[in-house]
């Protein structure tokens, strides 16, 4: 025997959920379905989104209302209260990767990203977004930095800001605590590069070498390139080289060696036509173009940037 909810009122899209009885075949057991048909189903005390014990019927019956005290004190270990049911009933959805209904579900169980969530006066999916890409550091203004009409564009922007800004702070998180909107991180983003860039530029030559010398001691041997240069392109193939890029373009990628390191990021520079810096970025074991920025984080022409899409496009289907 199932009792069915619905939470088409919550969840604002038609969703039924039955749930089995404690005592039936299958205890606990849940399907939920849409007007098309079933869309999931699991198993004894996994939640589908919403915790199954706060689910309560148009009378106000609730499940654990039938449940014996032995069943309801393993449900108490279930990640379920007041305050997170009315949190996510706050929470305003989209459409939904077939992957993030797992991650929403982790990210409600995270009380850092819960403690940031109940005292945001808006909240929407992109806000659970941003903080499982970023994961830490958080602060008091983080969730003001997305909206729910951020795109994945916008979305991989501000990661790539905020862990730029905090590799050129020597990964000080105090540079981030006053930030509360997207132009005060560009701004406190550009005053890092401009003095990063002056005590870069500064330095000599073999000052730059010293400190060369000092990453390869931290990081090892500089990564080999992931993708087969072309005319006009080529890989930056040591850390000297990677400050000497940030200096000569007078952009922030000489505070780029941690990412390079882990293999998250690798650079490239265009000789030709155009004076570039590129960075990939590694997704899923695929190697995807980033950024593309010339002198002072100026923009490339539309022309350079479609040559460089069908470069790394062409790599890797070969």
């Amino acid at each position: 025997m199932a009792d069915q909810y619905d939470l088409g009122q919550i969840l604002h899209y038609p969703i039924r959920v039955e749930v089995y009885s404690w005592d039936s075949r299958h205890p606990l057991h849940w399907v939920s379905y849409n007007d098309e048909g079933r869309i999931a189903e699991g198993l004894f005390l996994e939640p589908p989104a919403l915790p199954l014990f706060t689910l309560e019927d148009d009378a106000g019956r609730r499940l654990c209302d039938a449940l014996p005290e032995s069943v309801s004190a393993v449900a108490a270990l279930m990640p379920a209260s007041k305050s997170l049911v009315r949190l996510v009933r706050r929470l305003a959805l989209s459409s939904l990767l077939p992957w993030e209904l797992e991650d929403i579900h982790t990210a409600l169980q995270n009380q850092e990203y819960l403690a940031l969530m109940r005292h945001h006066p808006y909240l929407h999916l992109n806000h659970i977004r941003l903080l499982n890409r970023i994961r830490g550091p958080l602060w008091p203004g983080l969730l003001n930095l997305v909206d729910e009409h951020t795109s994945a564009v916008e979305m991989s922007w501000l990661c790539r800001m905020i862990r730029d800004t905090l590799a050129m702070a020597g990964r000080n998180e105090q540079v981030l605590a006053g930030i509360h909107s997207r132009e005060a991180l560009q701004a406190q983003h550009d005053r890092l590069v401009e003095r990063f860039n002056r005590a870069n530029s500064r330095n000599s030559e073999e000052k730059r070498q010293d400190l060369a010398k000092e990453l390869s001691e931290e990081h090892g041997d500089y990564p080999k390139p992931p993708l087969v240069p072309i005319d006009g392109l080529e890989p930056l193939c040591s850390w000297l080289e990677l400050l000497e890029e940030g200096a000569t373009m007078r952009h922030c990628v000489g505070s780029y060696d941690v990412p390079v390191a882990l293999g998250e990021v690798f650079i490239y520079r265009m000789i030709h036509p155009e004076r570039l810096t590129i960075s990939l970025e590694c997704h899923n074991k695929t190697w995807v173009l980033g950024e593309v920025r010339g002198v002072c984080n100026s923009s490339p022409s539309e022309g350079a940037l479609d040559w460089i899409r069908r470069w790394v496009n062409t790599d890797r289907r070969s």
